[in-house]
């Protein structure tokens, strides 16, 4: 039974894929290259609702730029980003490479 539970969730629920960005989005991702190079990029895969100061609210498919792997307390579950104007923290692990 697990099994089939496990082949049908993977059929149903699709792999994060990269999201296709309007023009503005698209200005935005130039922006964040050119200010921090391509490497830095990672998109959000789902939705991210700050709850603490400096955390940032981000919708799935987001491309974020990483100014750091860390917070300020030397968490490295939550990282620093710039957003293409706001910087603020997020979930590492809601991030994937771009």
């Amino acid at each position: 039974q697990l099994r089939t539970f496990c082949q049908v969730f993977e059929t149903v629920t699709p792999s994060p894929v990269a999201q296709p960005l309007n023009p503005a989005e698209e200005r935005k991702v130039l922006s964040l290259v050119s200010k921090h190079g391509p490497d830095k990029l990672y998109q959000v895969t789902s939705n991210i609702s700050g709850s603490k100061d400096l955390d940032l609210t981000l919708q799935r498919g987001q491309i974020v730029a990483l100014l750091q792997s860390v917070d300020t307390k030397g968490n490295t579950s939550r990282w620093l980003v710039d957003a293409g104007g706001p910087r603020g923290f997020v979930p590492a692990g809601k991030l994937q490479p771009y």
